[in-house]
């Protein structure tokens, strides 16, 4: 009997020896990189700037892969039905979250389906107008609104992105009616908002920053504690009596569930190196998103509080049925 336990913990330890030594190895092939929305947007170019960067560091570059539709489940149940290898990873957004709520049927479940890996970036989320727009302030466009209820248009890129998250806490908070107009991606809504196609937009400050400085868009308010540093003049939600609006996007890496503990911190480990990059750091300010980081437990905390707090708004009776 002495022998037998011997020969089993002898067993267990080589099977453990055996992956860790896999993960140093790790990645010996290329890694897929699944972004569940389309080109254009922040999260696109965030994801390419992280795979270089991790490109670098595993001498081998990551593929990118967009997958839009369906407010981002349609590349979240592909990485939920993918081996649990390491080599198929998720690029996303608090969508996640909020698609436990908007899309109850899905084939996967936000906790269940993934391990999480890092919280990569956050983000604030800016309402813009065309700048041919008679809106000068965030009260101009709400008096409007209120005024003449389901005149006013607003670009959305798809129900559970980001910006059509944003918008439907905009609407709750301020009371404002519109009607969403979704769109592909972040590209086709900008160019419909330039042309003054659609009356407003709220979307993440790096998707437009460039649009707002060259005077193609103008921004009236914006999330967070504190106003951006590339518009100063631009004024918080805070600032402007409406404190409820807490709507910072968040970027996070996710693995399928089962992907070997070995591998999720060796990824953790590589995110946070990345991100602590100066040319990385620099990248991220350019589109004004903060570099995050921290360990997998941050991000399984952020994800649970999210999938809360969108639960309360998308249940209330007045959003029942959207």
């Amino acid at each position: 009997m002495r022998f037998r336990w011997i020969a089993v913990a002898l067993s267990l330890v080589t099977a453990i020896a055996g992956l860790a030594a896999a993960a140093q190895r790790y990645p010996v092939r290329p890694v897929r990189i699944i972004v569940p929305f389309g080109a254009g947007g922040s999260l696109s170019v965030l994801s390419l700037a992280m795979g270089r960067q991790l490109g670098e560091k595993w001498g081998q570059q990551p593929v990118v892969d967009p997958r839009p539709g369906a407010g981002g489940n349609i590349g979240a149940e592909a990485v939920a039905r993918s081996p649990a290898d390491g080599y198929t990873l998720m690029f996303t957004t608090q969508s996640l979250a909020a698609n436990a709520t908007l899309a109850p049927t899905t084939s996967f479940d936000p906790i269940r389906s993934f391990d999480p890996v890092a919280i990569v970036g956050s983000g604030q989320n800016i309402v813009i107008v065309p700048s041919s727009s008679p809106f000068k302030s965030l009260k101009d466009l709400i008096d409007y609104a209120k005024a003449h209820p389901g005149e006013l248009s607003a670009a959305s890129v798809g129900i559970g992105s980001t910006s059509y998250l944003a918008t439907e806490l905009f609407k709750s908070v301020t009371g404002v009616d519109a009607v969403l107009v979704p769109y592909n991606g972040a590209a086709p809504a900008s160019t419909d908002v330039i042309a003054g196609r659609i009356g407003f937009w709220v979307t993440t400050l790096g998707s437009v920053l460039p649009n707002i400085t060259n005077g193609q868009m103008r921004g009236l308010a914006i999330s967070g504690n504190r106003r951006a540093d590339a518009l100063p003049d631009v004024p918080t939600f805070a600032e402007l009596g409406y404190d409820k609006f807490k709507a910072n996007a968040w970027f996070a890496l996710f693995a399928p569930a089962g992907t070997p503990k070995e591998i999720v911190v060796q990824l953790n480990v590589d995110v946070n190196q990345a991100l602590a990059v100066a040319g990385v750091q620099e990248r991220f300010r350019a589109l004004s998103i903060d570099p995050a980081g921290g360990t997998p437990e941050d991000l399984r905390a952020l994800l649970s509080e999210e999938i809360e707090t969108w639960a309360r708004l998308f249940k209330k009776p007045e959003n029942a049925q959207k």
